[in-house]
């Protein structure tokens, strides 16, 4: 089991990725109330202040459980918090995800692919994880174009917790030649 201090913080030209912590609650609850950021997660129904405090509560149980988690995206400038990228893999998963999530008024700038290029070498190279998938509605052109931005591809269409998602996945450098 992770202790919680043992969280790193990944650092990339315009962004922080650190653990996640109460204090995030303002800014992720107002991303939950979004219906564009809700769209395409879930039920697409919007969520309140109480489920993004459960939210948090639950990624840092994933990482005392299993050793890695989902990271709170900062803005290296102003300690703005502005989202989420890091990696899934609770009971039942097709594999470990790489996931991310950024507030809608911070949309188009590349932000997204920038913190999940960073997860992506964390998981590579710093923890050895030999493939990572991504589970994507298969209308949700943005995320598509971040997966193959970070080398994932798409693999098949997947039923899962009763929806239809695409399956995207990408295997580590040292993992393809085997």
């Amino acid at each position: 089991m992770l202790d919680l201090r043992e969280v790193p913080t990944l650092e990339t030209f315009r962004l922080r990725l650190r653990r996640p912590g109460e204090s995030d609650t303002e800014g992720l609850a107002a991303m939950f109330a979004d219906a564009r950021y809700m769209r395409f997660l879930g039920d697409g129904k919007t969520a309140d202040r109480a489920e993004a405090w459960c939210a948090i509560a639950g990624t840092l149980g994933h990482w005392v459980l299993r050793g890695h988690g989902l990271f709170s995206i900062e803005e290296k400038t102003t300690g703005r918090f502005i989202g989420w990228s890091g990696l899934l893999s609770p009971e039942g998963w097709p594999g470990v995800e790489i996931a991310w999530g950024i507030a809608p008024d911070f949309w188009g700038r590349g932000l997204a692919t920038e913190a999940a290029t960073s997860v992506r070498d964390y998981a590579f190279l710093g923890l050895r994880l030999p493939r990572l998938v991504s589970l994507i509605h298969p209308e949700n052109a943005a995320s598509i174009r971040v997966a193959a931005k970070i080398g994932e591809c798409f693999e098949h269409a997947i039923e899962f917790q009763g929806r239809s998602l695409s399956l995207y996945a990408i295997a580590a450098p040292w993992a393809r030649s085997r």
